[in-house]
């Protein structure tokens, strides 16, 4: 999934925003948060 994401965000960068949104909006698990998820991501 997080691979997924990633070629998401590589292949249409216009909806980086959008993911982000998604990914703070979904309840993260407390060993794994969405946001630093999204941030490894912008690295």
């Amino acid at each position: 999934m997080l691979l997924t994401a990633a070629v998401i965000l590589v292949l249409d960068p216009v909806k980086d925003f959008s993911f982000a949104a998604l990914a703070l909006k979904r309840p993260a698990p407390p060993k794994e948060p969405a946001r630093l998820a999204f941030v490894r991501f912008n690295d």
